[in-house]
């Protein structure tokens, strides 16, 4: 009896999934990277913790700025998944795996490649090994859950207006709802292809379609409301948006409300990187060669690329940048570039020993770029740790700093802490312990309190330095 075509591409995509999530769990247990640095991936294990509090004891989480997907995610995967850091961490990983899964789906479904293997190669050259996403799969963070939702939303949209599919449209309204409600900003990549959806819907109407449609996308939305109550609504007073301004485009400078910021490039370049940044996709700048019109002919290719463009628009007005904001539109980038690749493949690459000796030298260019891009995180997460390591030991001491004090709580230290931003001191506790970066925060944080704060304990009391970090950071001990 002859297996059908269809489950061995089933079965091939199967193994390949599996085989990436392999991957990603041994390198997760050689490195011993737990996927916290910085205040955001922090404040997400903070609140996930208090949620998973909520449901056992009745207490209440409290009120929480961000979209309450990913913390309510990590708690519940807390209950069913060993180790309390490593359960939030897991949700990236299974994250990345079903994003790849994606991806492919969307090539096949817009291109129809005849090589599949090429799919894959291009996948794990490009998708699975690109710096900042490879980075993404292991932090605590809502980004790569997020563009998780983003890709198969799209994917569902596209496979709903092709094939009219009941199940297709109720899980491109879940993953549409459930991605905004993991991160705000897909809604600006997700307006076009929900358009088109509703589009689609209303010519091809079904009551109870519709009404399942409504009960997904109320249970969806249902967290935020319940947690952020009245504040339901404050992420759209974001400092952010409300100095959104097509000015930005050409400016690689700015002050707002978290300080000054300089950068390389202008916000349009940056805001671009996606296309060519060696963090992200190297061979871009080579694959425009080989982009044709016949790329964008369909409406569903147009869709994707329009979609990207319009988030390039959104994000090149913010008075700001960060790498990670282009983590979100970057799938479907990989996908518009599918064709390029694969012209540029059949054209320099048709040699065996040929495509060999590229898929051996990306591979290794890919790892030393991983790591170049990886080291800053990797460090930052070790000296959080070290930094605990020193702060436990003096369990009494009361301590006063800024930005590693969420790190500090997230490994659970019993000294109480004064946060130096949150307001102007004006008298400090003898004998307690000061951990502040002023390298760091010297000009970002000039006229915050933060600085403010420090020249204050600097002219009003004698410092002794206990110990000396990395990147700049210094405990004190405040005398008489």
């Amino acid at each position: 009896m002859q297996i059908p075509i269809k489950s061995i591409f089933q079965n091939r995509l199967f193994l390949f999934s599996t085989a990436i999530f392999a991957l990603l769990i041994v390198v997760r247990l050689i490195s011993d990277f737990n996927g916290l640095y910085g205040q955001d991936s922090h404040e997400y294990l903070r609140f996930s913790r208090r949620l998973a509090e909520f449901f056992l004891s009745g207490r209440p989480p409290g009120d929480y700025f961000w979209p309450v997907n990913f913390p309510l995610s990590g708690a519940l995967f807390s209950f069913v998944v060993p180790g309390d850091i490593f359960a939030r961490q897991l949700i990236s990983i299974v994250s990345f795996v079903c994003l790849q899964v994606y991806i492919f789906k969307l090539i096949h479904m817009l291109y129809s490649p005849e090589q599949k293997g090429t799919v894959y190669l291009y996948i794990c050259l490009f998708s699975i090994l690109s710096p900042f996403f490879f980075q993404a799969a292991f932090l605590i963070m809502s980004d790569m859950l997020a563009t998780c939702f983003m890709t198969a939303a799209a994917y569902h949209i596209l496979a709903y207006r092709q094939r009219l599919n009941s199940t297709d449209f109720l899980i491109a309204v879940f993953c549409t709802a459930s991605a905004i409600m993991t991160r705000y900003p897909t809604t600006v990549i997700l307006w076009l292809p929900g358009f088109l959806l509703a589009k689609a819907f209303l010519s091809n109407f079904r009551l109870r379609n519709f009404l399942l449609a409504l009960a997904i996308f109320i249970v969806c939305l249902l967290p935020h409301f319940l947690v952020r109550g009245s504040g339901s609504a404050e992420f759209l007073g974001h400092s952010f948006l409300q100095n959104w301004s097509v000015s930005h485009w050409f400016l690689s400078e700015f002050v707002n409300v978290d300080g000054y910021h300089q950068y390389f490039f202008p916000n349009l370049i940056y805001s671009l990187s996606n296309f060519f940044y060696p963090g992200y996709f190297f061979i871009g700048i080579a694959l425009v060669f080989f982009l044709r019109k016949s790329d964008v002919v369909q409406l569903e290719n147009q869709v994707i690329l329009a979609s990207v463009f319009i988030y390039v628009i959104f994000l090149a007005g913010l008075p700001y940048q960060n790498m990670r904001y282009l983590l979100i539109p970057f799938p479907l980038v990989v996908v518009a570039m599918f064709p390029a690749f694969q012209r540029f493949s059949e054209k320099l690459l048709k040699v065996r020993s040929r495509k060999i000796l590229f898929f051996v030298t990306v591979i290794l260019l890919q790892v030393f770029l991983i790591r170049k891009y990886s080291t800053a995180i990797y460090e930052a997460n070790q000296l959080e740790k070290q930094i605990h390591q020193v702060i436990k030991t003096q369990p009494e001491r009361p301590l006063y700093s800024f930005a590693m004090d969420v790190a500090l709580l997230s490994y659970s230290i019993e000294n109480k802490i004064v946060n130096l931003w949150s307001e102007r001191i004006h008298s400090v506790e003898m004998d307690a312990l000061i951990l502040f970066n002023e390298q760091q925060f010297a000009r970002q944080m000039a006229e915050k309190n933060p600085m403010l704060n420090w020249r204050f304990i600097q002219e009003n009391y004698e410092l002794e330095i206990l110990q000396k970090f990395s990147n700049g950071w210094i405990l004190y001990s405040v005398g008489n």
